[in-house]
């Protein structure tokens, strides 16, 4: 059975793809920058589909993440210039220097 515990990770990103596709969203869609009636709606979406998962949840939830990749993402009109990854600060930060006691 599906557990609170369960959902992390990998399991709680391959949910979000999941639903996004339901919801006839891009897969990759960041729930952030949703307005938030599509939150509520992705919120209901989420908890509807986690009730109808069978005890072999693992399997059920590859095989719909795999099938969301397949069909949507990775497909022959896939650009991955259209996903940049987020923005990471790499600038080095130096912390400041403890006085001796």
């Amino acid at each position: 059975m599906f557990t609170p515990d369960d959902f992390k990770g990998e399991t709680a990103q391959r949910l979000q793809v999941i639903i996004m596709n339901r919801m006839s969203k891009h897969p990759l869609t960041n729930f952030k920058s949703m307005m938030e009636h599509e939150k509520k709606k992705f919120n209901v979406s989420l908890s509807q589909y986690i009730a109808e998962l069978p005890d072999d949840w693992e399997g059920k939830i590859l095989n719909d993440f795999n099938n969301a990749c397949n069909d949507e993402i990775f497909n022959e009109k896939f650009q991955a210039e259209q996903h940049p990854p987020l923005l990471i600060n790499t600038d080095i930060q130096l912390l400041p220097k403890e006085e001796p006691i």
